[in-house]
Order: C-alpha cells, then structure tokens, then sequence
C-alpha cells in the first residue's frame, strides 16, 4: 500500500499548485484589462503584479490594497474604483472559479475544498491553508486506491 501513498500525494500537490497557477494567471490578466480599461498609470504591471501575488495565500488581497493605495495617491477617486473593481475581480475568481477549477485539478467536490481550507486554517494557519487542499484531494486517492489493493492482494 505504501507504494501508492506517495504517487498520490505527488499526484495532488502537483495538481494543486498547477491549479494555483492557473488561477494567478487568470487573476492576473483579468486585473491587467480591468485596469487598463479604466486607464490606470502602470495598470499593465499592477495587473501582473497582482497576479504574481495571487500565488501567495492572501497575495491578491494585499495586492489589491497596495495597488489601490498607490493609485490613490494620484487620484482619490481612481484609488477608489480600482479598489472596488478588483475586490469585484477577486471575489468572482476566488469564490466562483477556483473551487470548480481546483476541484476538477484534484478531483474534490467544491464544498470538500471549502471545508478542507477551513480545517487547515483552523488547525495549521497559513501553512495549514496552502496544505489543506492537496492533503484532503491525497486522502481521497488513497482511500480510493485502498478496496483496489485490498481485493487484489492474495489471501492467506
């Protein structure tokens, strides 16, 4: 059984982290358009700037208020709407399609995500939370792996 355990655990993580970088790359060209649309200085490299921080549990959100801030400084009313536009942005990628897209990467149901993030933030804080997700889609694959080893195995 041990020589499944850890395919399946590679298996997840990889599957996790290319979901999470399909993700930052998603929130970073919808940020990099909405910017431009509504002609932010830099809003090219606010929008990959943000992206990039996508990567990072919590990124975005503090991506968003420095990016917000530093155009704000030219212009409050810009600072304002590039603040809304993006928390608009990120809710819809965050709470919309990451867990559809995460869950057809890992092979979980949405709601098992959500509850494995709640869990590895309770038990593990930010570690658990970047961890939460390729564990529990790992716990899935092994359970799911066992009836098939068990049944195959001789008897004695």
């Amino acid at each position: 059984m041990s020589q499944h355990i850890k395919p399946a655990i590679s298996r997840s993580f990889g599957s996790y982290f290319a979901s999470q970088a399909t993700l930052a790359s998603m929130m970073g060209t919808a940020m990099t358009i909405a910017f431009l649309l509504i002609q932010v200085p830099f809003g090219f490299l606010f929008g990959l700037a943000v992206g990039l921080l996508a990567l990072v549990p919590f990124g975005a959100a503090a991506g968003i208020i420095i990016v917000s801030s530093l155009t704000a400084i030219k212009s409050i009313w810009l600072g304002v709407r590039v603040l809304i536009l993006a928390t608009i942005i990120d809710q819809i990628i965050e709470n919309a399609i990451a867990p559809q897209l995460i869950g057809s990467f890992i092979g979980l149901n949405p709601v098992w995500i959500l509850i494995s993030l709640l869990l590895g933030a309770k038990v593990g804080g930010i570690l658990g939370l970047v961890m939460a997700v390729p564990i529990a889609g790992s716990i899935k694959t092994i359970f799911l792996e066992l009836p098939s080893t068990t049944s195959t195995s001789p008897s004695a």
